[in-house]
């Protein structure tokens, strides 16, 4: 036997000589380092009674053979989906109301489209969305849409929204969408007043006084909602009684008729210059689409998005009022694309010296979000950058799906 027969034999045993054998920690020419996570593979425990297919469940790449799935009524919990354009995040969305509604379900949904028109591709989904409806916002060549402002739910003499109430969500729509300077909100909110007085309105019993008792209940059949026109030209009127001095007076009117006046132009004009709404019942009985490509200012985009959430919960509290019936099911679903515009990452705090709006604002539609779930209305919010929403937005979700992120 010569040396070569024994040139590598060693008295260390496998586990000593293993750790000899380090590969590189660091990338270099020819050799690539990529980091990877394992996560869980074993779903929670049961079945779900009436299951939502999330994806397939992969270890190392590979398929482990089962679905991850989840309770159907979970979604009345609300669901956040991020990650960077064509990381899937549209296919995911498709794939839940695929599910919801075209598979037997029959639970309608309602999409919010800011920025792109890719949820037209339902209606090439083969015939399984045939009765899909889809409107472009600010565009009156294709599916015009009308969205009153001020116009808000009356189901009837008995169940509605107290004119009240609708005049202080108005205030916070105004003020997550615009910057408004002191005095500006303080003038804002007289002019919103004087205007439901103007039309007939009594605010401290939140009933239309011109209307006869008989037509109590059915105000949106008649002319007694105001419009954006009666809000511009009152602002003057307001400011003028008020008694700013010259240079406050002239910016205040400046700031707040340029704002509302941008909202009287063009298709946006049509839209929310208008006395009368397309109702919400309809929007919510049937799978919508609401595309907002055609209006390119981000300002008016938060505003409008708004209205809708706004519009959205008030028709559940009239519905509950009307026929209470406390549900855990899915009723309805509704998908914010691009949330942040709204629900922006600001701070809520007030200090001392100034007020801040826009916050508090924001932190009127969160609580929006997370007290709508109890009428049945789940909400998923898809977003790029997931910073970019306030913190409590996304406390407020409990399913989470994370695709692939370049920013936090």
């Amino acid at each position: 036997m010569t040396d070569q027969d024994h040139a590598f034999t060693t008295l260390l045993n496998s586990r000593e000589v293993g750790a000899l054998c380090q590969l590189p920690r660091e990338e270099f020419p020819g050799f690539a380092l990529r980091d990877y996570a394992r996560f869980d593979t074993d779903p929670p425990p049961g079945q779900p009674h009436d299951p939502v297919t999330l994806g397939r469940v992969l270890d190392g790449g590979q398929p482990v053979g089962h679905s991850y799935v989840m309770e159907r009524r979970d979604l009345t919990k609300h669901g956040l989906i991020v990650g960077v354009t064509g990381a899937g995040k549209t296919t995911t969305v498709f794939s839940l109301l695929d599910q919801l509604y075209a598979q037997g379900k029959g639970t309608p949904f309602l999409v919010i489209e800011p920025a792109k028109t890719e949820y037209r591709l339902l209606l090439k989904a083969g015939g399984r969305f045939p009765d899909l409806r889809i409107y472009t916002l600010g565009d009156e060549r294709s599916a015009p849409f009308r969205l009153n402002p001020f116009a808000f739910a009356i189901g009837d003499a008995q169940h509605r929204i107290h004119v009240q109430t609708h005049i202080d969500f108005l205030k916070a729509v105004f003020n997550a969408a615009f910057v408004l300077y002191a005095p500006m909100p303080y003038v804002l909110e007289t002019c919103l007043h004087e205007i439901y007085t103007d039309k007939g309105w009594d605010l401290a019993t939140g009933v239309n006084l011109r209307l006869p008792l008989a037509q109590q209940g059915s105000e949106a059949d008649w002319p007694v909602f105001p419009t954006l026109s009666d809000l511009y030209h009152k602002v003057e009127e307001v400011v003028d009684r008020l008694g700013y001095e010259e240079r406050i007076e002239m910016d205040v009117k400046a700031g707040l008729k340029a704002r509302i006046g941008s909202l009287r132009l063009g298709g946006k004009g049509f839209m929310l210059d208008s006395a009368h709404s397309l109702p919400m019942a309809d929007l919510l009985a049937h799978p919508t689409v609401l595309e907002m490509a055609s209006i390119g200012n981000e300002d008016e985009k938060a505003f409008i998005l708004g209205l809708l959430l706004t519009a959205l919960y008030e028709h559940h509290i009239i519905q509950q009022q009307m026929a209470p019936a406390p549900t855990n099911d899915l009723v309805h679903l509704t998908v914010l694309e691009e949330a942040h515009r709204l629900l922006k990452n600001v701070p809520t705090e007030v200090d001392t010296e100034s007020a801040n709006t826009r916050g508090q604002a924001v932190e009127t539609f969160t609580n929006m979000l997370s007290e709508i779930r109890a009428y049945g209305e789940g909400v998923l919010i898809a977003e790029q950058i997931p910073t970019k929403l306030a913190p409590d937005a996304i406390k407020n979700t409990n399913l989470k799906i994370v695709h692939r992120l370049l920013a936090g």
